[in-house]
């Protein structure tokens, strides 16, 4: 999306972007977590960790594709040109 000149925060309104904000910034803490726990043997906890990780990224997944529905591209062609297109956005 960063090709098109858009942010995440361009797409989302400000409670959807809060919440994947946090929501990816402990989906990150968690992971990092279970590895350690793996590491140490800890199975229950590392365990705990990573089905704790999986619904933060059934939520980031869902607002992902909320933030790609709301981009919509069109791609038109001048007739003058076959190489010339001109790439519309509209969101």
């Amino acid at each position: 999306m960063q090709s098109y000149g858009f942010e995440l925060y361009h797409l989302l309104d400000d409670y959807d972007y809060a919440e994947f904000v946090v929501r990816w910034n402990l989906f990150r803490f968690k992971l990092k977590e279970c590895g350690e726990d793996m590491s140490l043997h800890e199975w229950t906890d590392a365990y705990h960790f990573v089905r704790s990780a999986h619904k933060d990224a059934e939520v980031l997944l869902q607002l992902l594709l909320k933030a790609q529905d709301s981009v919509s591209s069109i791609l038109q062609c001048d007739n003058v040109s076959i190489h010339t297109c001109v790439i519309h956005i509209s969101y």
